[in-house]
């Protein structure tokens, strides 16, 4: 591809604000929900139940296509849904600009309900490939989330979300050589890859607010099955970004094309054929496959009061060493032992002191796009709650109950909402109590977060992954969970992963979860007194 010779200039000068304007003018946008890069987002919202609605109208008046495919989605014989990309080519200002807009609708089930979600991204790129703009809306739930990125100088991307009132802006760097979806595309068409070969692009991922590179490293040739008892000599190429932990699998044909595709879908893998606009559109009700249930991680033996109980001893055998790596210790997590893959944690019930230490930082007390302390709803609630209390362990905890009590209205359908929405609905799954329970705590004056890993479910004598929420007080990081309300945590807790969810690049918190899930063994080693 002709990049610049010269890091961060143009050969052309770059697109006005005006000709920026004037495109998405064209685009003519509503309100819509789930820009997402088809290539990654969906293994995000399917894993962390992210519910999503589009309605975009997608012609622009003087647009001209040159690009336009199909894509059914399956998980085993399941069908699921599909994926349309489309390429349009505009000018402006005499400067070619190319539009991708990719689409997919996808349907499945999680813990026995059913949900909907359609996803679309725009990528706007110059002629000679280079990213400089993106532009979404999404809605999650209710709630209608506004973004766009655009390149604001040489190495400086802007991005800029807007929530339910709260304005998130910031400037990211922008190395030379992003490339948009299509200029990838056209680089492996134009230029076939051949077997042993590795390919890098600089890329950008709208769901994660980050640039990352993407490697393809080309396999080779086989007789792969493709749909209706056929197959086809195909290329198999292995895709990974380095934002995520994510392999993927591309098999191409002898023009370049993308054939079928293989990506991780929480402990399965989502496998899409490249078809007609007939067959892809092809009705599903998301079929037998139950991602929630099949996510849930039996340990050796049942954990009777798990959550009762003070301390328990496992030992977390991981598939492979980036998995293991990714548990941390904490208050109520040790590391005992690591050989390998396999660890040995301690989990421990642990409440703080009320002694003085210096703050987190800013980030744990303030709003953003997910947690809103600033809400007149949530301090009134805070008021009432805690009303003739100081103590910030016994506020909490107080808080804790108001949540447990409260969210009566449990929700798999609603993906990952606000403390804006949820204040209202008091409606939702773990991720609400969380988000709710952490913005109640800030308006209290406490700093907090969210952490996730996996919690011990009686029921099903299993650990599903879950959310729940962390105080700091005395210098260190305490766990409470609004869905039990009993104030701390006991053994029935296996942290992975925390974050504040601040900033354009919140969603990158919930990335070591994904190296996790369908690669975790757990055996119960001892227990300790109830």
């Amino acid at each position: 591809l002709p990049l610049p010779a010269r890091p961060g200039r143009y050969e052309t000068p770059p697109p006005s604000r005006k000709v920026l304007l004037g495109v998405r003018k064209r685009i003519n946008l509503r309100e819509a929900d789930g820009v997402i890069d088809r290539k990654f987002r969906p293994f995000v919202i399917l894993c962390l139940g992210w519910a999503a609605s589009w309605q975009v109208p997608l012609h622009g008046a003087s647009e001209e296509v040159i690009r336009e495919k199909w894509e059914s989605a399956f998980i085993g014989s399941d069908r699921i849904g599909y994926f349309h990309t489309v390429t349009r080519q505009t000018a402006a200002s005499g400067q070619t600009i190319l539009h991708t807009r990719q689409h997919g609708k996808l349907t499945i089930q999680r813990f026995g309900q059913k949900m909907s979600m359609e996803t679309i991204s725009d990528f706007f790129e110059l002629a000679d490939g280079r990213l400089y703009s993106t532009l979404s809306q999404s809605q999650i739930a209710s709630e209608v989330t506004k973004s766009q990125g655009t390149l604001v100088g040489p190495g400086k991307f802007r991005v800029t979300i807007n929530s339910k009132g709260n304005k998130l802006e910031e400037t990211l760097d922008w190395p030379a050589g992003i490339l948009g979806p299509h200029a990838q595309e056209e680089s492996i068409r134009n230029q076939k890859l051949a077997p042993g070969e590795k390919r890098n692009f600089k890329t950008f991922l709208p769901e994660l607010n980050v640039v990352s590179t993407r490697t393809l490293q080309a396999k080779e040739k086989a007789e792969t099955p493709l749909p209706g008892g056929k197959t086809g000599n195909l290329l198999e190429v292995k895709e990974t970004t380095d934002a995520a932990p994510i392999e993927s699998s591309l098999w191409l044909d002898e023009a370049g094309e993308t054939v079928k595709m293989s990506m991780p879908l929480a402990g399965f893998q989502m496998t899409t054929y490249r078809t007609n606009k007939e067959d892809a559109l092809q009705a599903t009700d998301g079929g037998q496959t139950d991602l929630g249930y099949q996510t849930l991680v039996k340990p050796d033996k049942p954990i009777p009061h798990a959550h009762s109980l003070p301390s328990t001893t496992y030992r977390l055998r991981f598939a492979d060493q980036a998995a293991a790596d990714s548990i941390p210790e904490s208050a109520h997590q040790k590391i005992l032992s690591k050989e390998g893959s396999t660890l040995v944690v301690r989990i421990q019930r642990a409440r703080p002191e009320n002694k003085p230490a210096p703050s987190p930082g800013d980030e744990f007390l303030g709003n953003n796009s997910y947690i809103q302390p600033d809400n007149p709803k949530v301090r009134a609630v805070v008021d009432e709650a805690t009303k003739g209390y100081e103590d910030p362990w016994e506020k909490a905890n107080l808080l804790e109950a108001w949540v447990d009590g409260h969210m009566t209205n449990q929700d798999f359908s609603i993906g990952f909402a606000s403390s804006n929405e949820i204040i209202d609905t008091r409606r939702g799954d773990c991720t609400e109590h969380a988000v709710l329970l952490a913005a109640l705590c800030r308006a209290a004056g406490i700093p907090a977060r969210v952490a996730m890993g996996l919690v011990y479910l009686e029921q099903s004598s299993s650990f599903g992954y879950h959310m729940w929420t962390e105080v700091f007080i005395g210098g260190n990081w305490y766990a409470l969970d609004g869905t039990i309300g009993q104030g701390s945590i006991g053994a029935g807790h296996i942290k992975i992963a925390d974050g504040s969810l601040k900033g354009v690049d919140a969603n990158s918190t919930f990335l070591p979860i994904f190296k996790v899930i369908g690669k975790l063994q757990i055996e119960v080693m001892s227990l300790g007194d109830p």
